[in-house]
């Protein structure tokens, strides 16, 4: 390690079709303990991302490990995406199931078995009941 790579200040332009704002990010997150981050530019072409390490090291070194940061962080946001759908059903089946909110109120389910249950009665007083309600209508109409 030369004296040249230590506590220099390292610039990198990315391009951000390849490495969107979001994977940049998620890697100077990644890095904070390492270093200080600048990043300024048009976030829809490339930016310009000035790194200032916080302890002695090699810049060269740096950058790689922060370039590989930003592939591993890009795989896992396509991984994301690819999978969002599954992660998604996931989370609402938990959910559905941990949670008494989301679950029909027992009440609500006998009430509607005992409707069921009346549509299906072959009881002729229910019917006559009915054919009383439709002639009232009727009369009124």
């Amino acid at each position: 390690m030369t004296s040249s790579n230590l506590q220099q200040n390292i610039t990198l332009t990315l391009n951000t079709k390849i490495y969107p704002l979001e994977v940049i990010y998620s890697a100077a997150y990644i890095f904070l303990d390492k270093a200080y981050f600048y990043i300024e530019g048009d976030p829809n072409k490339e930016v310009k991302l000035t790194l200032y390490p916080k302890q002695a090291t090699d810049a060269n070194k740096l950058k790689l490990e922060f370039l590989n940061e930003c592939v591993n962080q890009s795989s896992f946001m396509t991984k994301l995406e690819k999978n969002n759908e599954i992660f998604k059903l996931i989370v609402e089946k938990a959910l559905f199931t941990s949670s008494s909110y989301f679950v029909e109120d027992p009440e609500d389910e006998e009430i509607q078995d005992l409707l069921k249950e009346l549509e299906n009665e072959d009881d002729e007083e229910i019917k006559a009941l009915i054919k009383d309600i439709q002639n009232d209508s009727k009369k009124k109409q």
